[in-house]
């Protein structure tokens, strides 16, 4: 099988569209040969005629640039006359055209561009975009531009004298302005651009002229998932299909691997029942299907390469990774694959614990990227393997190593949740899971940076403060007015009272002292300002808990006859303190030495719910490129 005959079986995976086959052959490849014909053929290949007429330089010189982007704001109904006129091709109906030439358009919206275009009047199409090339990036009703209109009609010659505009054009534009002539991947209402506009009436010579001038299309899916390759197989032109995948070609992508990038499960499994062999060739930076499968998320694609092809999984990339590798560095384990390698291998785990060829083991891929969700993992699923935690990468660092090593000074939650995971496990007793610091201290910012966060913990703690303190002289049921209790709570025995005062006044006591210890930080000694921190944020927070709970027995005491406000209010207290805690518990954990053995690996999953480490960071952040409606590239960080 030849590298061309390999390149078709992308062009098979995408009749895993919803649209039916007959359907497709119904409405536009009636009596079109199959792609089995088409593979028998491979060695008698159709040279297309090429049509060599020039245009005029005159054509090209008499653009005015200064009007191609003044896109015309209202339009005007072209009367009849005018109408047939234009569409015979009659040149004296310029001077008619001129007063108006930007905003006439028929009934179906076509302005006089696309009329001239349709019907192959040249040179009248010449001398309107000459003086009004504006028009070139009209569309009409149905989202087309005049490039659409002549590409679907098989009009050769308008096409290449559009084509030779662009050109001419773009080579006088600077770089951000020239992506808005960018007409051949501009798609209309059906998301078909115009390359699959001539390849579905079969007109391949003008396929072949829009495909010479820009290649980006060929690959492009239109709203019902069909690209303009796979057209062009329908069609059977050999040639204009081997251009186009000579194409994708330069980029050492095999078929397999393209579909397993794109996420179409069906289409790898087309190509997977015609042939298993592709899943061991690699592209050009060493990465074979299934790495591709992991690095973009596709995890029942992933699984289905390891069901056909079990061995797949021990695949090793020019670095020398594996699947798991990979998974680690992106952070994929909330998808799956972890669970589903460890339940293959079942007792050997040979993947978790493969080092590459700087020595690194997923953990160390997975401590460099910050996965702390997948250091949980591989941590815990080889629990019993206990020297593997100290496994050294060739520049002797465990990862715990690198943990420590690499954490920023500043504050970064993802960083100090894998640091915690880290030491968790690497902690030998229970005891030492009491009394060891799970973090290093966090280093605030400096300390001009550090007054604003400073000024906000001691906003809260005096707010919380005045607001307690007055309640500790407004207890709920007020004071007795006569002898013998002159002066005493009137419910100094209900035990909802006695919750009350106890939790108002730790909340008071609490701020009192996030306050004082927020002082130390005034004095501009950074010892002071980190332990300071490292104390204030704890009691502040515990002191937020504590008034929830003394407002929440307060109105206890009031209301405590109304069992439906009864109910309404534990319901809410409870939902919202939870969240208080959800929010704010991990950070200030983070803050205090030690995690209790009894509730360690259930707080570790909790805190790292909160991390979603399926989104890719900035660290491994990419390009995105998309065209807009109107055919703009447009480069996106995702």
């Amino acid at each position: 099988m030849d590298s061309f005959e390999v390149g078709l079986d992308r062009i098979e995976a995408q009749r895993s569209v919803n649209v039916s086959h007959e359907e497709r052959k119904r409405s536009y490849f009636r009596n079109f040969p199959t792609l089995r014909s088409l593979r028998s053929s491979l060695q008698v290949e159709r040279v297309c005629t090429r049509d060599t007429k020039t245009v005029p330089e005159s054509f090209l010189t008499n653009i005015r640039l200064s009007d191609l982007f003044n896109l015309p704001k209202e339009s005007v109904l072209i009367n009849p006359t005018l109408f047939s006129e234009v569409s015979a091709g009659n040149k004296k109906c310029l001077e008619k055209l001129r007063p108006q030439m930007a905003c006439l358009k028929s009934e179906q919206g076509d302005s006089i561009l696309h009329l001239v275009a349709k019907w192959d009047h040249l040179e009248l199409m010449k001398s309107i975009v000459s003086e009004c090339p504006c028009l070139l990036l009209v569309r009409n009703t149905k989202g087309q531009l005049p490039l659409h209109v002549a590409a679907c009609a098989g009009q050769l010659h308008v096409v290449k004298a559009i084509v030779a505009a662009i050109t001419f054009v773009s080579a006088k534009l600077p770089e951000e302005e020239r992506e808005r002539l960018n007409m051949y991947i501009s798609k209309d209402k059906d998301g078909d651009t115009p390359l699959h506009a001539a390849l579905k009436d079969r007109h391949m010579e003008t396929a072949a002229c829009l495909l010479k001038a820009n290649q980006q299309a060929s690959f492009l899916a239109n709203k019902d998932n069909i690209s303009p390759l796979y057209f062009a197989v329908e069609g059977g032109d050999v040639s204009l299909v081997r251009a186009m995948l000579n194409t994708r070609g330069n980029e050492g992508r095999t078929c397999l691997s393209y579909g397993a990038s794109i996420g179409n499960y069906k289409g790898v499994c087309k190509l997977l029942d015609l042939s298993t062999r592709s899943v061991y060739v690699c592209n050009d930076d060493g990465s074979f299907p299934i790495h591709i499968a992991v690095e973009t998320g596709h995890m029942d694609i992933v699984k289905e390469l390891i069901r056909r092809c079990p061995d797949s999984k021990y695949l090793l990339n020019k670095q020398g990774q594996n699947i798991v590798h990979i998974e680690a560095k992106y952070g994929r384990t909330r998808s799956g694959l972890l669970g589903y390698i460890a339940a293959r291998e079942m007792k050997k785990k040979h993947l978790t614990v493969e080092q590459d060829v700087d020595g690194n083991t997923p953990l160390h891929i997975a401590t460099i990227n910050w996965r702390p969700f997948t250091v949980f993992f591989l941590l815990f699923s080889n629990s019993h393997k206990t020297k593997w935690r100290y496994t050294r990468n060739n520049s002797g660092l465990t990862a715990l190593d690198i943990a420590e090593s690499k954490v920023q000074p500043n504050y970064m939650f993802i960083e100090r949740v894998t640091l915690m995971v880290l030491l968790y496990f690497h902690a030998s007793t229970p005891r030492d899971r009491w009394f060891k610091r799970i973090t290093r201290p966090s280093k605030p910012l400096d300390y001009d940076k550090t007054k604003d966060y400073v000024s906000t913990l001691l906003v809260v703690a005096a707010l919380v403060a005045t607001v307690t303190f007055a309640a500790g002289f407004t207890i709920p049921g007020g004071f007795n007015s006569s002898a013998p209790n002159l002066g005493m709570a009137t419910l100094a025995h209900d035990p909802s009272l006695v919750l009350f005062l106890v939790f108002n006044t730790l909340a008071m006591q609490c701020s009192v002292f996030t306050i004082a210890t927020l002082i130390w930080s005034q004095f501009g000694d950074p010892t002071l300002v980190h332990r300071s921190l490292n104390m204030a944020l704890p009691s502040l927070f515990f002191s937020l808990l504590c008034m929830s709970v003394a407002f929440y027995c307060g109105v206890l005491v009031s209301f405590i006859h109304v069992k439906v406000l009864v109910v309404l209010l534990t319901i809410t207290f409870a939902f919202f303190f939870g969240l208080m805690v959800f929010i704010l518990g991990p950070h200030v954990i983070l803050h205090i030495p030690g995690i209790p053995a009894a509730v360690g690996v259930y707080f570790l999953i909790f805190v790292m719910t909160i991390v979603d480490t399926r989104i890719i960071d900035e660290q491994t952040s990419t390009t995105k490129i998309s065209w807009n409606q109107d055919g703009i590239q447009k480069k996106e960080s995702t």
